[in-house]
């Protein structure tokens, strides 16, 4: 199965604990205008072959936040493929989701989104206006980050 599509969830590390990160697209958008949400993209050619959900990943993050590769701790798999539907094409995607530990919490917005804010992880069921963000936020808490012995560590 190709898929077209990743969703990405960053956590920083606190004092008190994991924080989500949540970006609010821009009214401007076109498609999910002013939404809360995640890290999302498409995944594009490059070098005359399609990326991987992981280099899509690690590229929409660096480009919706400007959080680099050295910042990155670690890289997950998140065992959760989110599901939606694209009314336009009359299709159904499958996206993976991945799931990163950054050690910062400084980030600088691309045009595609208006705010930010970092959310405790129960807020991410009220926050993110998808509900597959909020599940895969809320699978990114239980089996990764609340579990320190998860199997999901990507080695890069």
């Amino acid at each position: 199965m190709r898929y077209q599509t990743v969703q990405v969830h960053i956590a920083y590390k606190s004092p008190n604990g994991y924080l989500h990160l949540a970006l609010r697209r821009s009214d401007s958008q076109r498609f999910y205008p002013s939404i809360w949400q995640t890290v999302t993209g498409k995944l594009e050619e490059i070098q005359g072959r399609e990326e991987t959900f992981i280099e899509a990943a690690l590229r929409e993050i660096a480009e919706e936040t400007s959080i680099n590769n050295n910042s990155i701790i670690s890289v997950y798999n998140v065992p959760y493929v989110a599901t939606f539907t694209d009314y336009r094409s009359n299709s159904v995607h499958n996206a993976p989701v991945i799931g990163v530990i950054v050690d910062t919490d400084e980030i600088t917005l691309s045009d595609e989104h208006s705010d930010s804010k970092w959310i405790e992880p129960y807020e991410a069921a009220i926050v993110f206006d998808l509900y597959s963000h909020k599940i895969g936020a809320s699978v990114f808490q239980t089996e990764i980050l609340a579990n320190p012995l998860n199997p999901y560590k990507l080695t890069l």
